[in-house]
């Protein structure tokens, strides 16, 4: 009897350190729940919000391009538009000396003749002599001013055709500048939304998404601090990688930007490659560049809408995109890389 007694409560209170330890085990996983459930939805708002800009924002690359391409064909057009208005002018200065040679010789001719024009020249000669000496003048002065007059002509349909040149190249830059200034409006009126959007967001909303963009950049550094990463590669070149790396963190993302307030990812790699502030061109100027094979840090990573510093390893360093600061990134699909 007193065995089952002992049985019973050493079961009894085998059954109560279970229910205890099961009680406990419960609690640490509602706590965990209970805490990390509050972060989780945090961060899915966040990255819900950073999808939202980013798709916002996926155009304003594409947009930059565009708008800089225009302005070139603009200035290209305007060059034209110049050059041909000062062959025309210099044209005109041309006739009118050739015009002024003609009338020079042709009173040259009538000067001493006291009849009018070709016939005062030669029946007014004294002798035989004479009239064959006027003769052989009046056949000079005649091919002269038959060359003379053949050069006018040639010169006013030269201008003919620089003025249908020139009125060309004004309706282009006419038109250029037009659709520069459409690409403007748009790319600004998407920006505003952005700004709005980026504006309506809390301080803890702001902080979050600043620390997930460290985060993602610090994912795709290169280990080894500031030094341009091991790996070789052709064409890489240190100046340009290191330009880069002092970029990072410190410049903002501005569209259409090429200076130390902000730039955008072809003024970004302008930047890097020049070392100073002036825009080298567009994704399309890069993608005319030579192409490297076995890129090293410090090349350039481009695709049409979008460009980048080659950092080694699959990642580049870029302006990514309104509201984040220049930053490490993987490479895109699609991209080749090139060389200054």
């Amino acid at each position: 009897m007193t065995n089952n007694k002992i049985s019973v409560r050493h079961n009894v209170y085998s059954l109560i350190i279970s229910i205890g330890l099961a009680v406990g085990i419960i609690a640490a996983i509602l706590f965990g729940v209970l805490c990390s459930t509050p972060t989780q939805a945090k961060a899915d708002e966040i990255a819900d919000i950073q999808a939202e800009i980013n798709q916002a924002s996926s155009g304003l690359d594409a947009l930059s391009r565009d708008y800089y391409e225009a302005l070139e064909d603009q200035q290209e057009a305007q060059a034209k538009v110049d050059e041909a208005h000062r062959t025309i002018e210099e044209n005109k200065i041309k006739i009118a000396a050739l015009k002024k040679q003609i009338s020079k010789r042709s009173r040259a001719i009538y000067r001493n003749s006291t009849l009018s024009g070709i016939i005062g020249c030669l029946f007014e000669a004294k002798d035989f002599i004479e009239f064959a000496n006027n003769l052989d003048y009046l056949n000079s002065q005649s091919i002269k001013d038959g060359r003379s007059v053949t050069k006018c002509i040639q010169l006013k349909e030269e201008n003919e055709q620089q003025e249908a040149i020139l009125n060309e190249q004004l309706a282009v830059a006419t038109a250029k500048t037009d659709e520069a200034a459409a690409i403007k409006n748009n790319a600004e009126s998407t920006l505003n939304a952005l700004n709005a959007k980026l504006n309506s967001l809390t301080a803890d909303q702001q902080a979050a998404m600043q620390e997930q963009q460290r985060q993602e950049s610090e994912k795709y550094k290169p280990s080894g601090g500031g030094d341009i990463p091991p790996g070789g590669g052709d064409g890489g070149s240190t100046t340009i990688y290191n330009n880069a790396v002092a970029c990072v963190g410190k410049i903002p993302y501005v569209w259409g930007g090429c200076s130390p307030s902000g730039c955008d990812c072809s003024g970004f790699v302008s930047h890097c490659c020049t070392g100073g502030w002036t825009r080298l061109g567009t994704t399309y100027t890069f993608l005319g560049w030579p192409r490297v094979s076995n890129p090293g840090p410090g090349n350039i990573c481009v695709n049409e809408e979008h460009c980048g510093i080659y950092a080694g390893g699959g990642s580049m360093i870029h302006a990514p995109c309104s509201g984040q600061m220049v930053s490490y990134g993987g490479v895109q699909g699609g991209m080749v890389f090139v060389k200054y």
